[in-house]
């Protein structure tokens, strides 16, 4: 009997020092991670739902599995949902998350995301998502609204192989929702929904960066959201940060995390970055790389950067609708995303640093 207990207990020291060595290894690989959907698990980074504008009043529980196949990365996950209703469905509790998460990736995914195993030799679980609903309005005669307030935790397992990030990410959003046609004898219906979001904009609240812009559109435009990030460099801080403060429909996030730019990158309307000057202009490229829109300012290098995969504004004139900006076609940010990264660039540098 003791033999056999000393025998399991030398059996879990050595897969405790496996883990361990494999833990050490990753150390020096986790300042290579890109915090990016395509360099990450399918389950990294949540998007909002539509909820329809109309919250329910009975309890809901859900319990699915996904199955998620791309090249070189094949995931399946065990999620669950569960939607609390308070005060008879005029507000709302969900907590969501995965379970457990199965994977397996091909080497060179695993070599280009900088992970350690091509499959998690533990189990694998996934961030806890909440999401605070209002029932702000619901009318036959205008329209149902729903606003929410949402956080990710960072409670999801191993970062070490680019599963789920390391940081907390919040969100807010609106779902707006309408009968068009209703036929009650046949429970029939026609209905428009749509999800409102923000606008956002990222970088340090120094002059160049022009957030008089912001505050004039603003301004202008108080239907408008928008959440500006950014830490303030001493003596630089403009005059229009005051303006800003003061705005109702501007919120001022200060310094966020990298997994919170990439929440809020993910989830906006579109990335403003109204800058009358820039050396290259990063914040745009990392909004490209989430799946969002960006509009920028027709000055400096952001043209010759960016070219037809963005929206353009004038720096110095607020006389405009991004709504209906957003509407013109633009092209695919693939060749951009592909040309300006930090490998190339090396690359180059490297050249020049030989020749």
């Amino acid at each position: 009997m003791n033999n056999r207990f000393n025998i399991l207990l030398l059996l879990f020291l050595s897969a405790l020092s496996c883990f361990r060595v494999s833990g050490e290894d990753w150390t020096e690989k986790r300042k290579y991670l890109v915090y990016s959907p395509r360099y990450f698990g399918p389950n990294a980074f949540p998007f909002p739902e539509l909820v329809g504008g109309k919250l329910s009043d009975k309890w809901e529980i859900e319990l699915r599995g996904d199955y998620h196949k791309m090249t070189g990365d094949k995931t399946k996950d065990l999620f669950a949902r569960l939607y609390v209703p308070i005060a008879g469905g005029k507000a709302g509790l969900c907590i969501s998350g995965v379970l457990q998460e199965w994977y397996k990736t091909s080497e060179a995914v695993r070599d280009e995301r900088h992970a350690v195993e091509v499959s998690s030799p533990i189990p694998c679980f996934g961030d806890v998502v909440l999401n605070c609903y209002y029932q702000l309005l619901r009318s036959e005669k205008w329209a149902d609204i729903v606003i929410s307030a949402n956080i990710k935790t960072a409670s999801g397992g191993r970062l070490c192989d680019a599963r789920f990030t390391d940081a907390a990410s919040y969100w807010f959003d609106a779902n707006i929702g309408r009968d068009l046609w209703h036929n009650e004898a046949r429970d029939a219906s026609v209905r428009m929904d749509f999800l409102a979001g923000f606008y956002f904009t990222l970088g340090s609240l120094s002059k160049r960066k022009n957030l008089k812009w912001i505050a004039s559109y603003a301004k202008k435009n108080p239907q408008e959201k928008f959440a500006v990030s950014g830490k303030a460099i001493s003596g630089l801080v403009p005059k229009e940060l005051e303006d800003l403060q003061s705005l109702s429909n501007v919120t001022l996030l200060g310094y966020v995390t990298d997994g919170q730019v990439k929440s809020l990158m993910e989830n906006c309307k579109a990335f403003v970055f109204p800058s009358y000057y820039e050396g290259f202009g990063i914040p745009p490229l990392e909004a490209l790389s989430c799946k969002a829109k960006i509009i920028v300012s027709k000055s400096a290098s952001l043209p010759e950067i960016y070219g037809n995969s963005a929206h353009y504004i004038e720096w110095n004139n607020t006389d405009c609708n991004l709504n209906e900006l957003l509407k013109e076609k633009t092209e695919s940010p693939k060749p951009i995303l592909e040309k300006y990264t930090y490998k190339n660039s090396a690359e180059i540098l490297k050249k020049i640093i030989k020749n």
